[in-house]
């Protein structure tokens, strides 16, 4: 009997203490501080563009500013090599690139087949038949890769596909920043470019480069220098509009094709005929504007519509004869992306079109000199 009341005795006081410390607990006022976290990483400017780029039916590939821009780039040859089903080559070595995708146009002197774009605005000529020189890959954030069919959504129709480059922003590349490369053979390359956002919705971004090399054959010498810049300007939370501006020249020698023997003998003599003539191809200047406007509306869905207008002068010598033209392209474009759940899916629905017109004063002298049959030295 008396365990037991003893045992309650204590069962009884252990209760109350508790009681007692939980009300005392709970009562109390005073509250405590814990320290702040801070938490500290680098932005993926393309991690969306890496998402959306997975839902694309189709070949559809991406290739990033950092996948590239720490090694030397000399031309669209450097951003896309090792690109699946892309096939590019430096003409001698030098910033003029052929380019294919999934083979067409992969005879052509000059790239053909394959639609150069701005953020989904042309750059190139409106007949697709473009050089890889005019695709200026070192003021971009990435560089998109649309083959065949997939292309549609930006109103290329060509065979090949499409090269969108996706431009650097005041956002996206903040601050000055100075480059210079320095190589074998006479190779110089330089940048220096500046973004900054400003409080009342502004932002721009402007670069300038210069790129120049002897080559490592005789008769192929470049030099080439462009000015870059962009100015955007958010409207609201939902419109925001962005124009742009190019003004490039290009000078290059041409070396020729040779033999199987002469590349064996010397690989880095030029073509006798082209080396006597100083064939040479001149892009003094080419000019580039363009503006695209984008809006945000329900459920996701996107509206977007931009003009361009592009002027090149061209002249260019060969053995084969002498070309010049002096043309003007323009255009408008719209697209509307569409976001829906359809039995129970997700669905992307892609449409819009496109408007482009050109003109030139174009002339055509051949031959420069007579070649003796079959037209090869």
């Amino acid at each position: 009997m008396t365990r037991t009341v003893s045992f309650l005795c204590l069962l009884s006081a252990g209760l109350a203490l508790f009681a007692h410390g939980t009300v005392h607990a709970t009562d109390s006022t005073e509250a405590n501080t814990l320290p702040a976290i801070s938490v500290e990483g680098e932005r993926d400017i393309n991690a969306e563009a890496k998402k959306e780029i997975r839902n694309v039916p189709g070949g559809v590939s991406i290739r990033t500013a950092e996948e590239y821009r720490e090694k030397s780039v000399i031309g669209l040859g450097d951003a896309l090599a090792f690109v699946p089903g892309v096939y590019v080559q430096r003409l001698s070595g030098q910033e003029a690139t052929r380019i294919s995708i999934r083979g067409s146009g992969i005879s052509s002197t000059y790239v053909s087949g394959i639609r150069f774009l701005r953020d989904g605005l042309p750059i190139g000529r409106v007949d697709d038949m473009n050089q890889g020189m005019l695709a200026d890959v070192v003021n971009n954030d990435r560089v998109e890769i649309y083959r065949g069919a997939s292309s549609l959504q930006y109103g290329a129709s060509s065979l090949g596909g499409a090269v969108n480059l996706i431009s650097s922003t005041g956002y996206t590349s903040p601050g000055v920043t100075v480059r210079t490369e320095v190589g074998s053979n006479g190779y110089l390359s330089g940048q220096i470019k500046a973004g900054k956002v400003f409080e009342n919705g502004i932002d721009t971004f402007v670069s300038a480069t210069h790129y120049q090399a002897d080559g490592f054959r005789e008769q192929s010498t470049e030099r080439t220098s462009r000015l870059y810049a962009n100015l955007g300007y958010a409207f609201s939370a939902t419109s925001r509009g962005r124009f742009h501006l190019t003004e490039e020249r290009y000078d290059g020698k041409f070396p020729g094709t040779l033999r199987l023997a002469q590349i064996r003998d010397n690989p880095q003599m030029a073509q006798s005929l082209f080396k006597r003539l100083d064939a040479y191809l001149r892009i003094s200047p080419r000019w580039h504007m363009a503006y695209q406007h984008e809006l945000d509306l329900d459920q996701g869905d996107k509206l977007s519509f931009g003009v361009f207008h592009t002027g090149t002068k061209f002249d260019s010598l060969t053995p084969f004869g002498r070309i010049f033209y002096d043309e003007t392209d323009y255009g408008v474009s719209m697209r509307h992306e569409m976001n829906r759940t359809l039995g129970g899916h997700k669905n992307r629905f892609v449409w819009g079109m496109s408007y482009g017109r050109g003109s030139g004063d174009n002339a055509l002298h051949t031959p420069a000199v007579v070649l003796p049959p079959p037209f090869s030295i």
